[in-house]
């Protein structure tokens, strides 16, 4: 296996051109990848000169088979290379790395678990060996059925805890973050080179300007005490329970700074709240890149860049920074953590960003039981025979100690610091029930005598079905009255959010009817509450809506009210006995002195959380999980999967378009445009995964995505989806009911 093949030269062969028409060589693209890797390596790798040698093999190999006289770049179709690549690589060396030659191998595609016996493997590799000098023999064949089915397949799966596994992985990683960004000619991208250190004072001044701007004084003594948190909790894991508006997202920013982290990254139970937090950490980072990574997080970069010859480059690489956890800080959700250490898609881009990191956990109390077990499992495993070094914040409003016990179980060296005196300062609520279903008139009239000229109600309800039908009892109140749930397209959704922005800011009044997620997605203050009974950690962030800049308050500004349905609801978000038990506790408080009178039957345990099932669902979908990946083998998880594993409590829905839109779906589709699966993600609503089993509809697909359309289940731009035999719309609503009409 030492033949002579012909090769051009990597200091000439022209193997990137950008754009406008630069031209790199495989040399240079080489030492880019090398100069990124440094700078990557230095961040998050203590085994600077190992993983140096292994980042070299990596650069210097992975394109050579590029320098076959018949690959252009020119050229339309090119023979392969990442295979050749990977063959060079074994012929030019006696002492390989068979390791090294899989990651070479598959360096432009997932790495995804072999499915084929190592025979049919080796064939398909050598079917892609294009190179006139390569002469395939049995010899060859041999060898090559030894390396895969000997050398990979089994030193993969024969390690005792698989950490040669997750080292190889990472580093593959940062090989391709530096082979991606250089081919993309942004290998001088100023945000490699950041460091997390920041200035207080700088922070003090930024933070003191948004609390005046609010109308607030600022509050040195709270300032302090977030400082100390941060000197008290220095390398250290923390629990960190205070009232909603205390401040914790400050705090927290804080003691994450002082551990001098790798990368910030802040963890929301929502998507919702995505956006507004990314503009609150912005402004107290003003010179700091701040990066939001969710599933729609590329629809709101398209928003954002106004010229359309620009849209592909700015989405090329912004995307890529927010997508991969590369900016400094990065908001982010739950689900996008899970898939990052679940081997989902090209994780080894990501994953390796958690290495020294600081992670924020918010409202931790709000993450699906399942979803925080898998989490806490994958932490544990990854900081304690991974080495990953990661330092945690977990926060809360209305802590959960069945959830508290599970991260003190999980997480080493962590402390926890309450400020229950906080809470006992505050009344900022006093609530009253009113014994009545939400949809019962005389719930309207009160609604209706809490109006004046700026006054800002908030009603909440915990179904979509019943959000509506309120919504249709009170759109013509004399004031500006919004409907917000997750059952719109994501444009449709945006515009209203954007819409509530502006009536806040200007101080107009008005009615906003939502469902749970306005439990945390909303950082604006109400003179009246409305909302429906429902967990008391979940009614608690509720309260936390209302004069939540306020410390005291005489009036009744909550009414609760009792659903009706909780008896019969099929799929009711809420477990009866959990709203029964809130119930009774409510009513043997009916004023509360302080805040913390309702904070302290949840933290007695008064309302019990049986972990028992979850935890064992998944163990063993972890037990699974490993056996199938090995930490290193790529996995398939869609969203629905997902959603089936962590039990979200929308785990039944699934994404579709809506028949009137299916034209424009493909239209866009249509196109060559490069950006077309982005484009098409403004036309998707979640919706209940039965509903596409209904007779009454029609649903066909397009690609993956279906389309749902129908007399039963309508969509609407003004009321989202609805069950037109339960909700019947007045002619002067807009629905839209096929590909060619809205009326």
């Amino acid at each position: 296996m030492n033949e002579k093949i012909s090769l051009d030269s990597p200091e000439s062969k022209i193997t990137h051109i950008s754009s406008n028409g630069e031209k790199k060589t495989l040399l240079q693209h080489i030492k880019e990848i090398k100069e990124i890797s440094s700078i990557i390596l230095n961040k998050h790798f203590s085994d600077y000169k190992n993983c140096k040698d292994i980042i070299n093999i990596l650069a210097e190999k992975h394109d050579t088979g590029k320098l076959n006289p018949e690959w252009n770049v020119n050229n339309e179709r090119k023979p392969p290379h990442s295979v050749l690549s990977a063959y060079l690589y074994l012929i030019e060396n006696d002492k390989y790395d068979s390791i090294l030659f899989y990651l070479i191998w598959k360096h432009h595609s997932f790495l995804k678990a072999p499915r084929y016996l190592p025979p049919q493997i080796c064939e398909d590799f050598l079917k892609f060996l294009k190179h006139p000098d390569i002469k395939i023999d049995r010899t060859l064949q041999k060898k090559l059925y030894c390396i895969i089915k000997e050398e990979i397949i089994e030193k993969i799966k024969k390690q005792e805890n698989y950490s040669q596994n997750v080292f190889y992985a990472d580093l593959f990683g940062v090989f391709k973050t530096g082979d991606i960004l250089s081919a993309k000619f942004d290998f001088k991208l100023e945000v490699l080179r950041r460091n997390l250190r920041y200035d207080y004072k700088k922070i003090r001044d930024m933070l003191k300007l948004y609390v005046e701007d609010k109308g607030l004084k600022f509050d040195e003594s709270k300032w302090e005490t977030w400082i100390d948190l941060s000197y008290s909790f220095k390398n250290k894991n923390l629990i960190l329970l205070a009232p909603t508006g205390w401040g914790k997202t400050f705090a927290a920013l804080i003691i994450a700074l002082a551990h001098n982290p790798s990368h910030i990254i802040y963890v929301l139970p929502t998507i919702t709240a995505i956006r507004k937090m990314k503009e609150i950490i912005k402004k107290f980072f003003k010179d700091m890149e701040v990066e939001e990574n969710y599933f729609f997080a590329d629809i709101e970069m398209l928003k954002k860049e106004n010229k359309e010859d620009k849209k592909d480059e700015i989405l090329s690489t912004e995307l890529f920074i927010a997508k991969t956890f590369l900016a400094p800080i990065t908001v982010t959700t739950l689900d996008q953590v899970l898939l990052s250490f679940l081997n989902v898609g090209k994780y080894h881009i990501k994953r390796y960003h958690f290495k020294n990191s600081f992670i924020i956990f918010d409202e931790y109390h709000l993450y699906p039981l399942n979803g925080l077990i898998l989490l806490l499992k994958i932490l544990k495993k990854f900081n304690e025979d991974f080495k990953y070094n990661m330092k945690f914040l977990f926060m809360s409003a209305t802590e959960e100690p069945a959830y508290t016990s599970l991260i003190t179980q999980s997480i080493k060296n962590i402390g926890k610091q309450e400020f229950l005196d906080e809470y006992k300062k505050l009344r900022r609520y006093n609530y009253i029930f009113l014994e009545k279903d939400m949809l019962d008139e005389d719930v309207i009239k009160r609604i209706k005598n809490c109006l004046n000229v700026n006054s800002k109600i908030l009603i909440i309800l915990n179904t979509v079905e019943k959000a509506i039908k309120m919504y249709l009892k009170l759109r013509n109140f004399s004031t500006n009255v919004l409907l917000l749930h997750s059952r719109f397209t994501y444009q449709d959704r945006r515009n209203k959010e954007e819409l509530l922005e502006r009536y806040d800011k200007n101080n107009k009044s008005m009615i906003l009817i939502a469902t749970q997620l306005a439990e945390v997605s909303l950082d604006m203050s109400f003179d009246y509450l409305f909302t429906e009974l429902a967990p008391l950690p979940s009614l608690i962030q509720r309260f936390g809506r209302v004069n939540r800049y306020g410390t005291f308050t005489k009036n009744i500004n909550v009414f609760i009210t009792n659903p009706i349905e909780v008896q019969d609801y099929k799929f009711y978000p809420y477990e009866k006995d959990n709203i029964e038990k809130t119930y009774r506790i409510l009513k043997t408080h009916p004023f509360i002195q302080n805040e913390y009178k309702l904070l302290k039957p949840i933290q007695n345990g008064e309302l019990k959380i049986n972990i028992g099932e979850n935890l064992k669902d998944v163990e063993e979908y972890f037990d699974k999980w490993m056996e199938d990946t090995y930490f290193i083998y790529t996995v398939d998880l869609t969203e629905e999967k997902m959603n089936k594993i962590l039990k979200f409590r929308d785990a039944h829905t699934t994404l579709v378009i809506p028949e009137c839109k299916e034209k424009e779906a493909l239209d866009i589709l249509s196109t060559e445009n490069k950006i077309k699966n982005i484009l098409i993600k403004n036309l998707l609503v979640p919706v209940p995964i039965g509903w596409l089993w209904i007779e009454k509809n029609n649903v066909n697909n397009i690609g993956n995505i279906p389309v749902l359309g129908g007399e039963k289940y309508i969509y609407s731009p003004v009321v989202g989806y609805f069950d037109s035999e339960k909700i019947q719309l007045p002619s002067d609503i807009p629905v839209c009911k096929d590909s060619s009409l809205i009326y």
